[in-house]
């Protein structure tokens, strides 16, 4: 099954570029809403066209094989200034279980959510921790949890708020909810060389194919807009960051396009301690029930 995106012309209605996605017999478009600015795939993908895209063998083997994701060391920096040894945290969307191998350092009170059934993650979990039934989930867990940690998942979903709002429920007094990803329509020279790449392999080419592993791309701003409308939590902390990611040793250009990107960042970040540079975001919410 293969899964084709063809650029089509911009439109006037918007001025932003629409990318028609064929899979299967039906037809996506990523669109920009007029009121939150967010580009976001439309139609939204039903429950058969999610299972393929991320799927264990398409997805999570590609993406989160390593037990030593190098994305692991910046996440535990941030949360290890507020996590404590009794609390109770909770790693929705949780891989392989490398990040909570990491913070078990500070507590043993881990539990981790994906979509693998029990057989399926003893084969590729690297750590033993609490692993939680992805499907019945929100139905039979009770337990409060002090910590939610939600890395690259929001924009692998089709309504990340209701999520979020479920989850919520789930914290304890004074929780946290650390919500990390990419920032694809944030400023960065990056982000940048991907659009002008992109732009001139549909006019050249007339083609620009992939897979849409991300149903939502945002800037922090956007991102912030739209967690503004969640009740009960506040905004604790936010910032963005440069990984060079995914020109990252991704060939010569690239890689090299990718060090004068963090090495910005590095530069930006020294003058003014937080910046809006960044293919990257952490963005913090404290409970406020």
């Amino acid at each position: 099954m293969n899964v084709v995106i063809v650029i089509q012309k911009k439109t006037t209605l918007e001025e932003h570029t629409h990318l028609a996605l064929i899979l299967i017999t039906k037809n996506f478009f990523f669109l920009k809403c007029k009121d939150c600015k967010i580009t976001s795939i439309y139609p939204k993908l039903n429950q058969q066209d999610i299972n393929y895209l991320y799927d264990t063998g398409n997805y999570h083997n590609k993406f989160y094989s390593s037990l030593n994701v190098k994305e692991n060391k910046i996440t535990f920096n941030y949360l290890k200034s507020f996590l404590k040894k009794k609390d109770n945290v909770l790693d929705y969307g949780c891989g392989n279980g490398s990040l909570l191998k990491k913070l078990s350092s500070i507590t043993e009170k881990l539990h981790g959510v994906d979509t693998y059934s029990f057989s399926e993650y003893s084969k590729i979990s690297k750590y033993k921790f609490n692993y939680l039934n992805y499907n019945n989930f929100f139905a039979e867990n009770s337990t409060e949890f002090d910590i939610i940690i939600l890395r690259d998942v929001t924009e692998h979903l089709n309504y990340p708020n209701q999520l979020i709002e479920k989850l919520i429920k789930m914290l304890a007094k004074n929780g946290f909810i650390y919500i990390e990803g990419p920032a694809e329509k944030g400023f960065s020279i990056v982000n940048l060389c991907i659009h002008l790449f992109s732009y001139a392999k549909n006019i050249f080419i007339n083609s620009n194919n992939f897979k849409p592993y991300h149903l939502n791309y945002y800037s922090l701003k956007t991102k912030l807009n739209y967690l503004s409308k969640l009740t009960n939590v506040r905004l604790f902390y936010f910032k963005t960051f440069e990984t060079g990611w995914p020109y990252d040793n991704a060939g010569l250009l690239k890689n090299i396009i990718s060090k004068i990107s963090k090495f910005i960042f590095f530069i930006l970040n020294s003058i003014f301690n937080k910046t809006n540079y960044g293919n990257r975001f952490i963005i913090i919410l404290k409970n406020e029930k």
